[in-house]
């Protein structure tokens, strides 16, 4: 059968705030094969122990219905990857913001898209608030990231020369493509041959990145 992702935990906070709307694991709807734990930061222990607590949303239908519980059309989503958390959810919704496109978009622009990449939570994260998180050997925390996420955001609404300068830096980073060099380079030189030195707001995460 066709391998899909489980959702396995649920983290909301209201951005504007900061509270904590859901912070809850989900009992998965099909046989898990693979825990993922470095990625997902859930164990087959851990889940069993909250089933058993009955601290737990019964499928991710259960989660998708508790998530309407705090938002309706007229809510921005934000994440970070968001597509990931919106495909396990089965959510489809006309307004996000999503920080893996707002920093890429910053780095890139005015490029045309898609991008070449888009930058892991955890960099943003430390190179924008300073805060280093999917630290340890337990795996990624959905609630960490979820808040790292917030964190990230309102940097960039409130601090957009830092943004500005940050995408700079990460643009001189970036390898130079042959082509883009062709156009710039001084006849008889290939210098791209050189090497080159990488309403309410909430913010969501379902616990896979």
């Amino acid at each position: 059968s066709e391998r899909r992702k489980e959702l396995a935990f649920l983290a909301v906070a209201d951005l504007l705030t900061g509270d904590i709307l859901i912070n809850k694991f989900v009992n998965p709807t099909n046989i898990v094969q693979n825990w993922y734990t470095r990625s997902s930061g859930v164990t087959c222990a851990g889940m069993k122990a909250a089933v058993k607590n009955n601290v737990v949303l019964s499928g991710w239908r259960a989660a998708r219905a508790t998530l309407f519980e705090f938002m309706d059309r007229s809510t921005i989503l934000v994440g970070h990857a968001l597509q990931n958390d919106l495909n396990v959810l089965g959510v489809i919704h006309p307004t996000i913001i999503d920080t893996a496109i707002l920093t890429a978009d910053a780095v890139y622009r005015p490029l045309a898209r898609p991008f070449r990449r888009t930058w892991s939570l955890k960099a943003l994260a430390i190179d924008l608030t300073g805060h280093k998180i999917q630290a340890g050997n337990r795996g990624h925390s959905a609630l960490e990231d979820t808040l790292a996420t917030r964190q990230v955001l309102i940097h960039c609404i409130r601090n957009p020369l830092d943004l500005e300068a940050w995408a700079d830096r990460a643009r001189s980073q970036e390898p130079v493509k042959p082509e883009q060099a062709a156009e710039s380079e001084e006849p008889q030189v290939d210098s791209w041959l050189e090497p080159v030195n990488d309403s309410r707001l909430e913010t969501v995460d379902d616990g896979w990145r």
